[in-house]
């Protein structure tokens, strides 16, 4: 916005210096589980957490998103990609 405004004139500087604010952040690789990692998890916890934790790990969604998400979420007759969730169970 500052940007637009100097170019039509109305600032004659750019008190926002981007570069000058941006912090320095360090990517590092997080760490996955290997497929049998994986299976063995799922073998080994009781039956009734297997479900959420194959949706987790299936959609990528956190956990917030999965405890908020409910059934009306989910378009099983339009096979509909995506599940639409306004905010995590802690909002």
């Amino acid at each position: 916005m500052v940007d637009v405004a100097q170019l039509n004139g109305y600032m004659t500087s750019n008190p926002v210096h981007p570069k000058m604010h941006r912090p320095v952040v360090e990517r590092t690789k997080k760490p996955t589980w290997a497929l049998d990692q994986a299976k063995a998890l799922l073998l080994a916890i009781n039956s009734e957490y297997r479900v959420p934790l194959i949706v987790l790990a299936m959609t990528g969604i956190r956990v917030g998103e999965l405890l908020a998400l409910r059934w009306i979420n989910v378009d099983f007759l339009w096979e509909q990609s995506s599940l639409p969730i306004a905010s995590g169970a802690g909002n």
